[in-house]
C-alpha cells in the first residue's frame, strides 16, 4: 500500500514551488514594466519636442514611434500572461529557458538540489508554526488543549 501522506506533501511541495516560480516571475516582470514605464515618460517628451521642432509637416512621427516601442516591449514583457501572436519572443521564452537549466541543474544534484531541500524543510517548518498559531487562535484563550495540540 502506498503511503498518501508522502504523495500529498509532494503535491504541496510542487505547488508550493510553482506559487514562487510564477512570483518570481511575476515580479522581475513587474520590475521590468516600471523600468519601461519610467524611460518612457522622459522618451516621449523628447519624440513629440523632436517632432514639433524637426518635423512641422508630420509633428507626430517620432511620438508615434515611441508608442510603437512601448507596444513592442509591453507585448514582450507580457505582465499578465496574456495570449500574443506565435511568433511574437518575449520574457516568458528567456524565464522558461533559465527554468529549464535550474531543473536540468536540480536532476543532476547540483547546488539547486541542496538549496531546494533546504528552502522546503524552512517552508516545512514555518507552515507547521503557523498550524500551531492558527489552532490556538481558533481554541480561544484559556483552551489547554490548543496548547496540548502544538507540542
Amino acid at each position: 500500500m502506498q503511503n498518501s501522506t508522502s504523495t500529498d506533501d509532494s503535491d504541496a511541495t510542487g505547488s508550493r514551488w510553482a506559487l514562487l516560480r510564477d512570483l518570481v516571475r511575476f515580479q522581475l516582470k513587474l520590475l521590468m514594466d516600471g523600468l519601461r514605464d519610467l524611460l518612457m515618460s522622459p522618451v516621449s517628451l523628447v519624440a513629440a519636442v523632436a517632432g514639433l521642432l524637426l518635423e512641422p509637416r508630420d509633428p507626430r512621427r517620432y511620438f508615434e514611434r515611441a508608442l510603437h516601442f512601448g507596444r513592442r516591449t509591453e507585448e514582450w514583457i507580457n505582465l499578465f500572461d496574456r495570449a500574443h501572436e506565435p511568433d511574437t519572443v518575449g520574457i516568458d521564452e528567456l524565464f522558461g529557458h533559465l527554468e529549464s537549466r535550474l531543473v536540468e541543474q536540480y536532476r543532476r544534484g547540483g547546488l539547486t538540489s541542496s538549496a531546494k531541500h533546504t528552502i522546503d524543510a524552512s517552508l516545512d517548518r514555518l507552515h507547521r508554526a503557523v498550524t500551531v498559531v492558527r489552532t490556538r487562535a481558533a481554541a480561544g484563550p484559556g483552551d489547554q488543549s490548543a496548547d496540548d495540540a502544538g507540542s
